[in-house]
């Protein structure tokens, strides 16, 4: 590509960096992807823009590098040296200045946001974790950020698939203890604090804005409506509302901790980032996350895949001065995000909680709910009293559908809240329903309609049938609406037990040896493929051209006379093939020996006129008197002249010719090592994401780039190596059931015992150099047992009793959650007396997995 600067087409900077596009442009300067040609490497290459070139500006570009260069931090972004000045013209002085940065692949925050959307919780954690170290460690360094946003949170990519989150732009950043801030009022609007507002930053501040970003990622939309106004009003500031009442989902003692951050009084908020980080992660625990994630799947699928755009950095120093003309004491960076202010309710609410002002849309403040605070910290996901006690624990699950005098049928408990009807007109639209999706009106017959309708109908169906296909009653729990041919030829108790589904997450550690599985650690190792090196050759298709150049070489005087005799620079000497010769220096000869008549003599340096391969002179070409009239000088080339050579066209390899030929070359090498990674792995093994491949490319020559000489061809060695980590999955899988049906021991106890099997999976991966540790979630269904024993002394405890005694009986046994009975034909009033002539039977109870299939 070309960047133009003065009318000039730039196309390389520092003769190393060749320029391939725009990332992105801002008001101050473009901020364009290039390739390191010395260290082989993609890079960000920020260059400031020609009518931007004032000494502040420039200053202020010099400050940016020269904060952050020396800094080695993972969750910073990297800038390679200070700020660098390329020569544009040198006959009018033109320079540009630029920053070489680090290239962060999978571009930034904001562009993952979805509007009105809450951000992925768990990533949400993950990437504010990050992001507090790298504002915590700036301001050990004594710097105050000042424009923290999502646009200026970057993205890594690790060569093993994962990411790491990076904080850029420290172009408005200023040290704690300046008394002056240039661009006093810099910032961007909706995340700047009160005090930042009217150009008094602190580190406050930026816990503020690290606030403000944490709201917007677990609500989708921002805390606050912000204009111009702001910067110079100083009302008080009306707090936001509290996250959870945004998107109920959220711990409430999570609200305490984001507003306490965002208080008005600088000195109410978090003292480190640090410190607010663990402020969240005491609040917010593995199943809560986990929860949480679950419900946000359900709620809002992921999006279709878009075509990948390339990464827009950060164009460091997006101030309203830069866009607008502003008076530079009143900068401040607008960005699009202010948007984001959606209410966000799943389902319509009728709750004093959820009540808004149709004017502003706005809902009323929760009063709080000790009970959810709670039992939130104990790291579960709470049930709100509001909605009735849960006893899904305790009820089958697979029960007879009952209907209600409404003429409903009643619904399975559902891990999302339930429906309610809508206030009133004002909130008549459909919330569950995508936005600007709106309820047909005048349709009568609703979803939900359906449902109970198809429910009742099924019901309906399973009853009427049962007569004739008897099966069906042991399969529904619905007993036989008429006697006949079909019904029980013996009295039935169908008992349906209590059962308990328990899920739990744990954090299993990899290490490389000796592993110990009660200490919840599974084994690590190395896999390392290298598929065989390939030689290709590589055809040259650069070209250039060299200039004729003269030769060059030593021309020695011997001086006779007695005195001292200078020979001028310039002086041309003609020799015997008739090729012209000049010295290049003014040369004094020192008079000869009086005493001995030996001559004295000085070596000087010269080069001939003539330009070409005829200018290289052999020895004594020039061999004669000179340079002074009485002939007492003499002179000769005692040794040839060489380096005459004439212009000429030649051919060269390029970088460009060797990348044709190798990147598909390494792609195929990596290919094949992968298939080979698959081949290494045991049946119980996985790899901790994408292997790490590295190429090597060697010319035989050394000859890639311009050598100033003819080189038509080169052949060149590619091989690829490829290492990986593997953990034992199966093993990791093993642990967590096995702990799973440790903690089942206890709760619910004896007398229960597993159904089917204990489901496990890896939920994450996170990798710390050469340990790893694994988020492993378990599942399983324990039901109560009946002994041979326990039923017959159940049967002698109903053995003639009616019908509704028995019912009453039974259902308060333990490890009883429901009973039907069916009677023989004939007899409608009450079970025989003799036990023997009753039949009982313990209904199978469905486990997750198998309800799903």
């Amino acid at each position: 590509m070309k960047l133009l600067r003065y009318g000039i087409a730039v196309e390389r900077l520092g003769q190393r960096y060749r320029l391939d596009g725009v990332l992105g442009s801002g008001g101050m300067a473009d901020v364009c992807l290039a390739w390191d040609e010395r260290e082989q490497r993609e890079v960000a290459v920020k260059v400031i823009k020609s009518q931007e070139l004032d000494q502040r500006t420039v200053d202020r570009f010099l400050k940016e590098a020269s904060q952050v260069a020396r800094w080695r931090h993972p969750h910073v972004v990297r800038i390679y040296g200070n700020a660098r000045m390329e020569l544009l013209d040198r006959s009018q002085g033109i320079f540009v200045p630029y920053i070489v940065m680090e290239y962060a692949q999978n571009g930034d925050l904001h562009k993952r946001l979805r509007k009105g959307i809450p951000f992925p919780f768990a990533q949400t954690l993950s990437v504010f974790e990050q992001v507090c170290q790298a504002v915590s460690f700036a301001h050990s360094q004594g710097v105050i950020h000042r424009d923290l946003k999502p646009l200026n949170i970057l993205f890594r990519a690790l060569p093993d698939g994962s990411e790491q989150a990076l904080l850029s732009d420290f172009g408005l950043a200023v040290e704690k203890d300046a008394t002056h801030f240039t661009f006093a009022a810099g910032g961007t609007l909706p995340y700047m604090a009160p005090e930042q507002l009217q150009g008094r930053a602190q580190p406050a501040s930026d816990i503020f804005a690290l606030g403000v970003i944490l709201y917007q990622l677990c609500t989708g939309r921002l805390p606050f409506k912000r204009s111009l106004v702001d910067l110079r009003s100083r009302a008080p500031m009306q707090p936001p509302i509290p996250p959870s009442q945004l998107f109920e989902l959220l711990p409430p003692d999570l609200d305490d901790v984001i507003l306490q951050s965002l208080a008005e009084d600088p000195r109410q908020r978090y003292a480190d980032a640090l410190d607010f980080w663990g402020a969240v992660h005491e609040v917010v625990s593995a199943s809560t996350v986990e929860a949480i994630s679950r419900q946000q799947t359900l709620r809002y699928p992921p999006q279709p895949s878009r075509p990948s755009l390339p990464s827009a950095h950060s164009v460091w120093g997006h101030d309203l001065g830069e866009h607008s003309g502003a008076a530079p004491d009143a900068l401040v960076s607008l960005d699009g995000a202010s948007g984001y202010d959606l209410l966000l309710n799943s389902q319509p609410d009728t709750s004093p909680r959820s009540q808004a002002d149709p004017a502003t849309h706005t809902p009323a403040r929760q009063q709080p709910n000790n009970d959810y605070k709670n039992s939130s910290r104990a790291g579960r996901i709470p049930r709100r009293t509001s909605r009735g006690p849960d006893t899904s624990a305790e009820r089958p699950l697979v029960a007879p559908t009952r209907t209600r005098s409404s003429g409903a049928a009643a619904s399975p408990a559902s891990p999302l809240p339930p429906a309610r009807r809508p206030a009133g007109p004002a909130t008549a639209i459909n919330q569950s329903m995508p936005p600007g999706q709106h309820r047909r009106r005048g349709r009568k017959l609703t979803t939900i309609g359906l449902l109970c309708s198809a429910a009742l109908i099924t019901a309906l169906l399973l009853v009427l049938l049962t007569p004739i296909f008897p099966g069906l009653h042991a399969l529904t729990g619905i007993p036989p609406l008429f006697g006949g041919a079909g019904g029980p030829t013996t009295p039935t108790i169908t008992i349906v037990p209590t059962s308990k589904t328990i899920t739990d997450t744990y954090i299993i550690q990899g290490v490389p040896a000796n592993p110990d599985p009660q200490q919840l650690q599974i084994s690590l190792r190395n896999v390392k493929s290298t598929p065989d090196p390939q030689m290709r050759q590589i055809t040259g298709t650069g070209h250039n051209k060299t200039n004729g150049t003269v030769a060059k070489g030593t021309l020695t005087f011997f001086n006779g006379a007695f005195i001292s005799q200078t020979i001028q620079a310039g002086t041309i000497l003609t020799g015997q093939d008739g090729v012209q010769v000049t010295i290049n220096n003014t040369t004094t000869i020192p008079p000869a020996d009086a005493a001995t008549a030996h001559t004295s003599n000085v070596a000087a340096a010269a080069h001939t006129i003539n330009v070409g391969n005829n200018s290289n002179i052999k020895i004594r070409d020039i061999n004669q008197t000179c340079c002074a009239s009485n002939n007492t000088i003499f002179v000769s080339n005692l040794s040839p002249f060489t380096g005459g050579q004439d212009a000429a066209d030649y051919t060269f390899v390029q970088q460009g010719d060797v990348d044709a030929v190798v990147n598909p070359l390494v792609t195929s090498l990596s290919q094949q090592a992968q298939s080979d990674f698959n081949k290494q792995l045991a049946a119980t093994e996985q790899l901790v994401g994408a292997p790490t491949c590295t190429k090597s490319v060697q010319s035989n020559k050394g000859e890639i780039g311009d050598q100033g000489h003819n080189v038509t061809s080169t052949t060149v060695t590619v091989s690829a190596t490829c290492t990986g980590m593997a953990y034992d999955q199966k093993g990791a899988q093993q642990i967590a059931s096995s702990r799973l049906r440790q903690k089942a021991a206890s709760n619910p106890g004896s007398g229960y015992a597993l159904v089917g099997n204990v489901t496990s999976r890896v939920i994450n991966i996170n990798r710390r150099g050469q340990n790893i540790a694994l988020l492993v979630s378990a599942q399983g269904t324990w039901a109560y047992q009946f002994s041979p024993q326990r039923k017959q002394q159940l049967l002698q405890a109903v053995a003639g009793k009616s019908i509704s005694a028995a019912q009453q009986f039974l259902k308060q046994q333990i490890g009883i959650a429901n009973v039907f009975i069916h009677l023989k034909e004939g007899n409608s009033t009450a079970l025989p007396t003799n036990p023997a002539g009753i039949n009982i039977q313990i209904q199978d109870i469905q486990t997750p997995a198998t309800a799903r299939r």
